[in-house]
């Protein structure tokens, strides 16, 4: 397959997946905004490693990791009803916090450019 084909549908995937974490998803384990960082699809489509982002303290998002792991057959079910992709890979959600490494980064910055 094509590596453009697996970069539109992971770019595909990435924002139908958002939507419906915000739309459709009412598990009390997902407490805040979760922002889907990036998602990298197999090349046979079987399976989807979605990278999300959240601003939460540790243990909040282990619960949220967990879960959007558990919602993750909602999510392909809804999915395979919006989108008309021959399989929807499955998918497997992983926390990165790359986000929070680039704010303290950022503070960092800022402390030793005040000093």
């Amino acid at each position: 397959m094509s590596n453009r084909r697996i970069e539109r549908i992971n770019e595909l995937l990435r924002e139908e997946i958002s939507l419906l974490i915000m739309t459709e998803l009412k598990d009390p384990r997902i407490n805040s905004i979760v922002t889907i960082v990036a998602v990298d699809t197999s090349p046979d489509f079987r399976r989807s490693t979605i990278r999300f982002s959240s601003l939460d303290n540790e243990s909040d998002q282990e619960m949220t990791s967990s879960g959007l792991n558990s919602s993750a057959g909602f999510l392909r079910k809804k999915l395979r009803e919006r989108l008309s992709l021959r399989t929807i890979p499955e998918l497997e959600f992983k926390f990165d916090d790359s986000i929070q490494q680039n704010i303290r980064l950022s503070q960092l910055i800022d402390s030793t450019t005040e000093s």
